[in-house]
């Protein structure tokens, strides 16, 4: 035998210990066949951030005295999910950009929470991991909470406070595993 009729030949072996099964009928007047439809689906997710860019309020000197400033409004998120689901948040890069160049702003100065809090003590600092930010069972419309922090070095002359815009870019990611 060739060594290409072996495959051949192997194909035709399972086609025939397989039983095709089609449906069909004969009859004179009418004849009825059945048929299962089959439809797979998978695990779907929707996650909208509201706005692309949430701004955070312009610090004051009271808030280098604190140490912080505190987000009182958080962002619209709404997760779509037809099971459980998870959503995170990290910032991949290490630092804020500043838009002039000037200032050096690390993400851990972006802090998160569920709810507005008396304090830092409350909050995350934003990392370069996945943090867990809320969870939840199959749903139509949830509306997780993410209220955010600034921290500040209580120098004025602190790199990190000088003048600039500072962009950080966060990414969320909703799972349902």
């Amino acid at each position: 035998m060739s060594k290409r009729f072996i495959p051949v030949v192997a194909v035709l072996a399972l086609l025939a210990a397989s039983p095709i099964a089609a449906q069909t009928c004969t009859g004179v007047t009418s004849c009825t066949a059945t048929q299962t439809a089959s439809l797979t689906i998978p695990s779907l997710v929707s996650l909208d951030l509201g706005v692309g860019t949430y701004t955070l309020t312009q610090p004051v000197p009271g808030d280098l005295a604190a140490g912080y400033k505190l987000e009182t409004a958080a962002p619209n998120i709404t997760v779509r999910a037809n099971k459980a689901w998870t959503l995170s948040v990290m910032a991949a890069a290490p630092n804020f950009t500043a838009a002039g160049g000037l200032g050096v702003r690390a993400r851990g100065r972006l802090y998160w929470a569920n709810a507005v809090g008396a304090d830092l003590s409350t909050y995350t600092a934003m990392t370069g991991s996945a943090a867990t930010v809320d969870a939840g069972a199959a749903t139509n419309g949830a509306t997780p909470q993410v209220f955010y922090a600034s921290s500040y070095a209580s120098s004025y002359a602190d790199p990190s406070n000088v003048p600039d815009t500072y962009t950080l870019a966060l990414t969320f990611t909703l799972a349902a595993p």
